[in-house]
């Protein structure tokens, strides 16, 4: 009986440390993923027809655009979202196989990160986003999920794709001990322990976006009004002619970080 709680609590806590790792972050962008939470459970999966053939972009404005996507469907309360099918542009292999790119984005920080596989595959799907907002475009996301327990440590990266250009728009680790955890998966201590300035990070981080996104007129620098975060919170400022096009931010904590969560 004893072996049985134990493999449905092995079976159950990395789902519990993810919506525990959801609270301890302070990620005030809850209602996005949230809906997609929300489509997910219902079981509905819509068809949809909206064109085909991957875009290819060349503009850095087009580019901001859709890394924009998640603060402009988060600002905009009016929109849904819906599980699908299907991609429109992209197969759920080529969504998953975009995970070989999430280091380019932490590459030369000594930031936590440990490459999970198809055997760490929990879900991959696309998301329809749909909003009321004429000024808003619908878009087809992949939201993508890994997970892996190593004995007593648990490994967790998600990441989301624009389905359309291929785009990486938004990518988050955390490892977890389980003994930081009670019965429950609720964290001991009140929330994740912050080490130090983690400016310089973030300044990488930038510059490797700058060279994964291929940008040729804009630059990606750090928001120097914060020097050691706000609750763990940086931002990353897009300047394209002197004038700044985009604002997104990055969470950095002990054991993970989040870059333009959705």
């Amino acid at each position: 009986m004893k072996k049985a709680a134990k493999k449905h609590s092995a079976r159950t806590l990395p789902w519990l440390l993810l919506m525990a790792a959801a609270v301890a972050l302070g990620l005030y962008m809850p209602v996005f993923f949230t809906r997609i939470q929300n489509s997910r459970t219902d079981n509905t999966r819509e068809a949809v027809d909206l064109g085909s053939a991957m875009l290819s972009i060349t503009s850095d404005s087009a580019k901001l655009e859709k890394l924009g996507l998640f603060s402009l469907f988060s600002e905009n309360n009016s929109y849904n979202s819906i599980a699908i099918s299907a991609g429109q542009n992209m197969t759920k292999s080529e969504a998953t196989a975009m995970v070989d790119e999430i280091p380019q984005l932490i590459e030369g920080t000594d930031l936590p990160y440990t490459q999970l596989g198809s055997a760490d595959l929990l879900y991959a799907e696309p998301q329809l986003i749909v909003s009321d907002n004429a000024n808003v475009t619908t878009a087809i996301v992949w939201i993508i999920y890994y997970a892996r327990e190593d004995g007593t440590t648990y490994r967790e990266l998600s990441y989301a794709v624009d389905d359309s250009t291929g785009i990486i728009l938004s990518a988050g680790y955390t490892e977890y001990e389980e003994a930081a955890y009670d019965g429950n998966g609720t964290n001991e201590e009140k929330g994740p322990s912050y080490i130090k300035d983690s400016s310089d990070t973030v300044r990488r981080i930038a510059e490797n976006m700058t060279e994964m996104y291929k940008f040729t007129d804009t630059a990606a620098e750090l928001d120097n009004s914060v020097s050691i975060g706000d609750n763990y919170r940086y931002s990353i400022n897009f300047y394209t002619g002197g004038n700044r096009e985009l604002t997104i931010p990055v969470y950095i904590w002990t054991n993970g970080w989040q870059i333009n969560p959705y």
